[in-house]
């Protein structure tokens, strides 16, 4: 299958057809140039393909999915950059930090005025060198020539266009919602009634406006009567995953080391994407680090945890029960999130140790009270 299709793409402004069904496909790793005089429409085909300018009639496929009603940004998501005539960049940055601002946005909220230049360094390097100037790191984009410069931007490109946006944010938190009502259906009548009427009412409104979504997204991105497998074939997280084990097969008791850049070269290589650099999977992540060992020492004490807060739960007391179900519901909206992600990255374990420990210490402090209050 073609990663870029065009058909018949047309563009009129008032009497004049800049762009007159144009059509062209381009496969993985093919390289095409598009050529004319000036006015002859290059810039607005750009422009039609990436979403700037909507088509009269016409359509742009990206591995297989139709970006007819997405808009620039969520293109960009799928893995389409560009860049422009003129090249513009951070002139007072190096290169490298160019290189950091731009693949740090792409990944997480930007924050203004965070300290950045410590974060993604492999990543920014990996990408200057692909385009040639991972000698000139250092330099500052306003001292760079213009051929550099260019090269420089072409990079930006490259990072802020993610290769996948699928998230699993919402289903997350659907399960979450799901298992806070098991525990309250658990917990006995003092925990049921209308938090439960509430959790199912939420939980049937959500799964509705998820499916909706799901279905809405997939007859905007897909053409009519794709299939199933087609949609998995163009997915690229079963490639990573399909890496990500056959690394840790290499080394399957202790693992490859604990490092977000551990496999970096391989999971580049098995995903065709520069920019990933682990395994995207909670489990796998854990596999390929710290073997079979590691990812069992992991599971379970994730089990523990489970079983502590079920037994909170049916512990009869109202309190330890809501702290039990808490404890439930962050556990599983952190394992299902990160389905596709990886743990001990970014603030994943930070946060999940530190829920855990605020409602296991409270837990305790309730034991404690209700250890004292016959004596008192």
């Amino acid at each position: 299958m073609s990663v870029l299709v065009v058909e018949n793409l047309q563009k009129s402004f008032g009497g004049v057809r800049a762009v007159d069904g144009v059509g062209f496909s381009l496969d993985d790793g093919e390289v095409a140039a598009l050529i004319g005089p000036n006015g002859a429409g290059k810039s607005t085909l750009f422009n039609l393909i990436d979403g700037q300018l909507a088509a009269d009639a016409g359509q742009v496929r990206y591995l297989g999915r139709r970006l007819d009603a997405l808009s620039t940004a969520a293109r960009t998501r799928l893995g389409i950059g560009r860049t422009f005539q003129v090249a513009q960049a951070f002139a007072s940055m190096t290169a490298l930090q160019n290189a950091q601002v731009a693949l740090e946005a792409a990944r997480t909220p930007l924050s203004v005025g965070a300290a950045l230049w410590h974060r993604q360094v492999d990543a920014a390097q990996a990408l200057l060198a692909q385009v040639g100037l991972a000698d000139r790191a250092q330099v500052a984009a306003a001292t760079l020539a213009y051929g550099d410069l260019k090269r420089l931007e072409f990079a930006l490109a490259l990072a802020t266009a993610r290769f996948a946006d699928a998230r699993v944010v919402w289903i997350a938190f659907l399960a979450t919602l799901a298992v806070g009502a098991l525990c309250a259906l658990a917990a006995g009548a003092r925990l049921r009634g209308a938090p439960v009427g509430i959790a199912l009412v939420a939980i049937v409104l959500f799964a509705v406006l998820l499916a909706d979504a799901a279905i809405e997204k997939a007859e905007k991105v897909y053409p009519a009567g794709t299939s199933v497998a087609t949609t998995v074939a163009v997915d690229p997280r079963p490639a990573i995953w399909r890496g990500a084990l056959a690394s840790a097969a290499e080394r399957p008791l202790a693992g490859h080391g604990f490092a977000l850049q551990i496999l970096a070269d391989r999971m580049r290589e098995v995903s065709h994407d520069p920019l990933i650099t682990h395994p995207h999977n909670l489990f796998l992540g854990q596999l390929v680090q710290t073997g079979a060992i590691g990812l069992a020492l992991f599971v379970l004490t994730i089990a523990a945890l489970a079983l502590h807060h079920w037994w909170l739960v049916r512990s009869g007391d109202a309190v330890l029960a809501r702290l039990g179900a808490l404890g439930l519901m962050a556990l599983t909206g952190f394992v299902v999130r990160n389905l596709t992600d990886d743990f001990f990255l970014r603030a994943n374990a930070k946060l999940l140790f530190a829920v855990q420990g605020v409602l296991l210490g409270a837990a305790a402090l309730r034991r404690r009270s209700l250890a004292d209050a016959p004596r008192r």
